[in-house]
């Protein structure tokens, strides 16, 4: 399931989504903005399982995407089995206390060492803070910048306590 972000852009040429809205002059997001976004994808995620025989949950996201696959795959970890990011970072309001509450997680992050959006770095700091959590995180990075690198879409493995599959390449 492919899921567009909620709020539109409004600034942008065309139709642009947002996981959050900005409020008009002003740096910062509408209060709440984020959570209506992560119960909009647990949402998703629980009746996708109702109406079909769902092994495991995955999210994945790129780019401000990645930030929600982080902040919904750790708050509700119930409903998911993984996430995989790219191009993205883990934000600060996710504390020790969530991480060690969800490390159960799997994590796949991949990220261009020439990213000029969403700076390497990053990714790699959300790389070492899960595994100094205890997360079993696979770091893939390639050269290149902000987008994902069509080589690793086949190369992300899913395992489950039954299943192991692939993501097919979109």
């Amino acid at each position: 399931v492919t899921l567009d972000a909620p709020f539109e852009v409004p600034e942008r040429t065309g139709k642009s989504y947002s996981w959050r809205t900005w409020i008009p002059g002003i740096e910062g997001f509408f209060p709440g903005c984020g959570e209506i976004s992560e119960q909009l994808i647990v949402a998703t995620t629980r009746e996708m399982r109702k109406e079909f025989n769902v092994q495991g949950t995955y999210l994945l996201g790129f780019s401000q995407g990645s930030w929600f696959a982080y902040s919904t795959g750790i708050k509700n970890h119930g409903d998911i089995s993984g996430v995989i990011c790219f191009g993205g970072g883990l934000d600060e309001e996710i504390d020790d206390e969530m991480l060690e509450a969800a490390k159960t997680l799997r994590v796949f992050i991949g990220h261009g060492t020439e990213d000029n959006v969403v700076e390497y770095e990053m990714g790699t700091a959300a790389k070492n803070r899960l595994e100094k959590n205890g997360y079993d995180v696979t770091f893939v990075d390639f050269e290149g910048g902000h987008y994902i690198n069509e080589q690793y879409n086949k190369k992300i493995k899913i395992l489950n306590s039954k299943n192991a599959g692939e993501l097919a390449p979109y």
